[in-house]
């Protein structure tokens, strides 16, 4: 993999202009998925945050020894120096994490109004915080994918033409 290496000190990739790429409004549905490799025992990091800070205006994708996003918190362990891909999912009601595949953790429920804001890998919404490791083939998608979707995104590489993908970055 050519991944982007992130320093876990002042590393990131803002999107210039996030506005295509962000919902068009409040609730929404989007889906995010990506590859990471993360230092083993690392946690408390963003891997990507969209919107801004606020209640409700803005969701990071973060490890804390799991996955969480927004108010979901995964049950699979992605910090321990190991590819995994990622995913979550936003229905417009309920956020869903994914590990390697597979749902990890419950749906938990979230207003989110991401219509503004930024779109960054490797920093945390308040800018206060940076991812250390890798990630590679970060997808983002305008709708929200399906269990069945997110295990066969898993594996393929070839998804260049599928309908809902916004942005797609290797």
């Amino acid at each position: 993999m050519r991944a982007v290496q992130f320093d876990g000190i002042n590393d990131f990739v803002q999107v210039v202009t996030p506005g295509d790429l962000l919902p068009d409004l409040a609730g929404d549905p989007f889906t995010v998925e990506a590859w990471i490799k993360v230092p083993s025992g690392t946690g408390g990091i963003p891997i990507l945050s969209i919107g801004t800070t606020g209640a409700g205006l803005g969701v990071e994708l973060g490890i804390d020894g799991y996955l969480t996003g927004a108010a979901a918190t995964g049950t699979d362990l992605v910090n321990d120096g190991a590819w995994h891909h990622v995913a979550v999912t936003y229905d417009g009601t309920d956020v869903q994490l994914f590990v390697d595949g597979a749902a990890s953790g419950a749906p938990a429920a979230a207003a989110l109004n991401l219509t503004s804001g930024d779109l960054t890998l490797g920093r945390s919404l308040d800018g206060a915080s940076f991812f250390k490791g890798a990630a590679d083939d970060i997808r983002i998608w305008s709708d929200v994918r399906t269990a069945a979707e997110i295990a066969d995104n898993y594996q393929r590489a070839d998804l260049a033409d599928e309908t809902g993908l916004e942005a797609r970055y290797t």
